[in-house]
């Protein structure tokens, strides 16, 4: 990796080469304004004062501490789009509806499973055993989501590492469901 970098501007575009960069004017070339040679010099190397590792961990003094600040970001990215307010008048929502003002949109569980005529919603609600697949500090999600599923549910689950679960050739039956 390298330290050096150049911040690129809205409306710019970088050609890169081995021989180099060369950043242009999207606007210049859709309009044919700019000749093939004209080139933007105006945005400078800058060189990075933190390390790769500083910079993916966010300031933080470790991943397991940046993943927890992370999670109501997280959490609320993952609500986007599917919570929704229901008019207290409205009763199409039906079983949906949460205490007559809001609803829940659980999108991609009402699409067919590939390979079969079930839905997503309708595999997870059958199945015998659940298999939860994950690596790091999801992994530990998952031991909660177990924990969760197995008592609210009474449906079996596992818990695996993904990196060790890709190279097995576990037994999985029909009426089982990985996450």
């Amino acid at each position: 990796y390298t330290k050096d970098v150049v911040y690129i501007r809205d409306g710019e575009l970088v050609e890169v080469r081995r021989s180099g960069y060369r950043l242009r004017s999207i606007d210049a070339i859709s309009t044919r304004q700019a000749s093939v040679d004209e080139d933007i010099q105006n945005n400078p190397l800058v060189q990075l004062e933190l390390n790769l590792e500083q910079i993916e961990k966010g300031g933080y003094p470790h991943f397991m501490l940046k993943e927890i600040m992370d999670q109501p970001r997280c959490l609320e990215n993952s609500c986007r789009g599917r919570l929704y307010r229901v008019n207290s008048d409205d009763t199409t929502h039906g079983p949906n509806a949460i205490s007559s003002k809001w609803g829940i949109r659980l999108g991609g569980l009402d699409t067919t499973v590939r390979g079969t005529d079930q839905t997503a919603l309708d595999a997870i609600c059958g199945a015998d055993r659940i298999i939860i697949c994950a690596c790091g500090t999801s992994w530990h999600s998952g031991l909660i989501g177990e924990y969760l599923i197995e008592s609210l549910a009474r449906i079996n689950v596992e818990v695996e590492y993904a990196s060790e679960f890709r190279y097995r050739n576990p037994l999985l039956t029909p009426k089982d469901v990985v996450i």
